[in-house]
């Protein structure tokens, strides 16, 4: 059974309504052969040996008659679960050589099956119960490997945190094996009902074909950022998952997105600017070149995208304009030279400036830890 909830893929791993059905039926079944069974041995021995089988042992023994068919079904039920469950109370059991053997069988049997259906059981409590145990496996081998690094404290409990945080997100990436068993088309529906909620929010996705949109949506990766930590995916389309981030003032909760200017070719006109996890953040994101590879082989989406990276770039040339002129009528204002007469400086380019800019901040990137 596959689920889709909070845009991540879940997928359900008990077993099947008809394969418990099919362990109770045959635990009912055997009983209740092995009643009749035990049943027949008692009656046919008090016929061959005049009233002398375990049917009238355990009259003696309980002080009470077993005479009517029910009554006697009754005690070779009881009897036939305790063999099938090897309980073993003792107090009914065969008095003949013939109903020992019987009884003898029925224990090999009755074994047999019991220790059948403990293992099916076993079996169906360990899937309920796999990813807790993985999880369990995860945290032992963490506590292994803090031990010989002989890490600090602080660090283990981060860690430790971190691990237990990303539990879910373990979970799903495991799933991505089973997403990948499936058809091209089926991936795509997934997909799309796993990323429906943000895929329309970016302004250009509106007008493209769905198979495109369902292209991009195979695309996404997921990481786990935690609380206090960069988020610094560059030339990728960023959503948040689950947690909250803080990015240029704006606090971005489930469902936001950014970075929709990875479309543009030129790297000046992008504008990289890193987010801040506040708490465990889930962040799925599509990197440009997957994006472009899956965009060429969709013509009519490629003229569409390449038509909204246009209108977008004519956008923040705009904007470096009105920036560039603002700054030079300040600086005429306070005295400095260099301005025409309409406040521009022909000799500062706003895109040699944001080109300069981004050098600045790519030579900071590499000197920060």
């Amino acid at each position: 059974m596959i689920m889709i909830n909070g845009g991540f893929l879940q997928v359900g791993t008990a077993r099947k309504p008809f394969q418990h059905k099919a362990l109770i039926t045959l635990l009912t079944l055997t009983s209740h052969w092995f009643a009749c069974v035990w049943g027949l041995t008692g009656r046919t021995m008090n016929e061959k040996y005049n009233d002398s089988s375990w049917i009238t042992a355990l009259e003696e023994s309980k002080g009470r008659k077993f005479d009517t068919p029910i009554r006697q079904y009754v005690a070779s039920l009881y009897m036939s679960v305790m063999t099938i469950t090897t309980v073993g109370y003792g107090d009914v059991g065969g008095i003949r050589e013939e109903e020992l053997w019987v009884a003898t069988g029925m224990m090999i049997v009755g074994t047999m099956i019991f220790a059948y259906l403990i293992g099916e059981l076993v079996s169906v409590v360990g899937l309920i119960n796999e990813d807790e145990n993985v999880f369990k496996q995860s945290l032992d081998e963490l506590n292994v490997m803090m031990i010989e690094a002989n890490l600090p404290k602080d660090l283990c409990k981060e860690l430790r945190s971190y691990m237990i945080h990303a539990k879910r997100l373990r979970r799903i990436q495991r799933y991505e094996k089973i997403f990948a068993a499936l058809s091209p088309t089926m991936q795509g529906e997934v997909a799309w009902h796993a990323h429906r909620d943000w895929l329309p929010k970016v302004w250009y996705f509106r007008g493209c074909s769905y198979d495109f949109v369902v292209s991009v949506a195979k695309l996404v990766k997921r990481v786990m950022y935690a609380p206090g930590e960069r988020i610094a995916l560059r030339d990728s389309i960023c959503v948040v998952n689950s947690g909250v981030v803080a990015r240029i003032g704006r606090v971005l909760t489930r469902d936001h997105v950014w970075g929709e200017d990875f479309i543009l070719q030129n790297d000046i006109l992008r504008r990289y600017q890193p987010a801040n996890s506040l708490t465990y953040s889930v962040i799925a994101y599509v990197e440009r070149s997957p994006f472009f590879a899956a965009l060429a082989l969709f013509p009519e989406d490629q003229e569409h995208i390449r038509f909204s990276a246009i209108k977008l770039s004519f956008c923040r040339a705009l904007v470096f304009e009105a920036k560039a002129r603002d700054r030079n009528l300040r600086a005429a204002r306070s005295g400095g030279g260099g301005a025409s007469s309409d406040g521009f400086n022909k000799d500062d380019s706003p895109i040699k400036r944001a080109a300069s800019r981004r050098s600045e901040e790519h030579t900071s990137e590499l000197q920060s830890p």
